[in-house]
Formats: structure tokens, sequence, C-alpha cells
């Protein structure tokens, strides 16, 4: 959802000069009982991500980013563990905050469609603020 929004705002600011993709901590994870609102929203907004294919973190991976975000303080303590590779959280980079983004598993704080398009509508807000700060942060690489 993040690498479509952010593709998207990207491309509709004539940004070419930031590269995007996503990949997670586990990758062959069960979608199934997730729903699917996200992908309904992007659809809305002209953004195709029909062939999203989920793909999994690796050392390949990290060794050619300039810029690691995660969305959660559990992906990023994965990476931390897993690549002994500090990643910054996604709040951190946008707003200065060591806070975490998360949907948490369905049964949980209410419908997953409502967490889940709450989170989609924070990450779209947030966009602009977080390419200046990767703009901040490109500076000194």
């Amino acid at each position: 959802m993040a690498e479509y929004l952010l593709r998207n705002w990207l491309e509709n600011n004539n940004r070419h000069d930031i590269e995007v993709s996503s990949c997670g901590t586990n990758a062959t994870s069960d979608t199934s009982s997730f729903c699917m609102d996200h992908i309904g929203k992007l659809d809305e907004m002209g953004i195709d991500a029909s062939r999203h294919k989920r793909t999994q973190i690796s050392k390949e991976i990290l060794a050619r980013s300039d810029i690691i975000i995660a969305m959660d303080e559990s992906h990023r303590d994965w990476v931390r563990e897993k690549f002994n590779k500090e990643v910054m959280l996604y709040n951190e980079i946008c707003k200065n905050e060591k806070t975490s983004i998360r949907i948490n598993p369905p049964g949980s704080a209410g419908p997953l469609s409502n967490r889940l398009l709450k989170v989609f509508e924070y990450i779209d807000k947030s966009i602009p603020d977080l390419v200046t700060s990767i703009d901040k942060i490109k500076i000194n690489l």
C-alpha cells in the first residue's frame, strides 16, 4: 500500500529521483484472512496494484537500498536481528516520532477494514512529509 501511494505521489509530482520498492519480513504468510479494501482504494485512485507480488526481504535487497523504511517496531527489530542492519521507522522519518504504523490481526480494535483504511489515509496524507524527509536524508548519504 505504502509503495503504491508513494509511487503515485512521486509520479503526480514529477519526481523521478526516488526509486521505490517494498518487501516484507514474512512474504510467504497467508493473507486470505485479511481484507483487501486497500487494493480497492488504490483502484479508486487510478492506481493499479493488481500485479503486486509479495517479496521477502533479503541481504541483497538491503545492500542495494539507500533508505530502508520499516512500518513498525517488530519489522525494524526483525531486520536488526536477522541482518544486523539498522532501519528507520516510517514515522521516525516522516514525523520524527519513534512510533509504529500497525494494522493489528483480525479481531482486534474494530473491523480490519476500518483500521486498514485509517492507515491507508494516514500514509496517503503523510507522503509529502515523508518525501521532504527523504530529500534531507539523501543529502547526507
